[in-house]
């Protein structure tokens, strides 16, 4: 079963984990956003899956979003 939490709850558990943690409430909530990480919108809250976010900070997982759709607008570096 999935460990399912709001931003509030991951940066709750992470911090508990390592106080010194800089990982942010808004850098969760632009990766999601982006969907470096998924995560799944119920009503107006996003829950991310805490095992994914530890791998993701481990760097078990890729830092590109899952998505390969185009939405016609390229970024610019």
């Amino acid at each position: 079963m999935p460990r399912m939490r709001t931003d509030k709850q991951v940066i709750e558990e992470l911090k508990a984990k390592d106080p010194s943690t800089r990982f942010t409430r808004h850098a969760l909530r632009n990766l999601g956003i982006q969907g470096v990480i998924p995560c799944v919108m119920i009503g107006r809250k996003r829950l991310y899956n805490m095992d994914i976010i530890e791998r993701f900070l481990s760097g078990e997982l890729p830092q590109q979003p899952e998505t390969t759709q185009t939405s016609g607008v390229r970024r610019i570096h």
